[in-house]
């Protein structure tokens, strides 16, 4: 989840953030739509780890557990479909 959230998922919103330097053509969407996903999927792994090696934890790792889970709702929301049609979607 640190991989996560402190290295992917900030590296991929720098590159889309620098995506009007000269010269980057259209390669920083590839990458940052992959490292967003690696993100999600190594977020997604950690919190499946965290779910099933402490299953029946009480006190206040409930709450992490339902914070991590919404997070990774969140996060799977934005992630566009190949099928969608959605009006705001980036033609590059």
């Amino acid at each position: 989840m640190c991989l996560a959230w402190g290295f992917l998922i900030p590296v991929g919103v720098v590159i889309a953030c620098f995506r009007t330097v000269r010269g980057m053509g259209t390669w920083w969407f590839h990458l940052h739509r992959a490292l967003q996903i690696l993100g999600f999927l190594v977020s997604l792994a950690g919190l499946s780890v965290g779910v099933y090696l402490d299953p029946n934890e009480g006190g206040l790792k409930w709450q992490h557990k339902i914070i991590g889970i919404t997070v990774n709702v969140m996060a799977l929301v934005q992630v566009p479909l190949p099928s969608a049609q959605a009006p705001f979607a980036l033609s590059v």
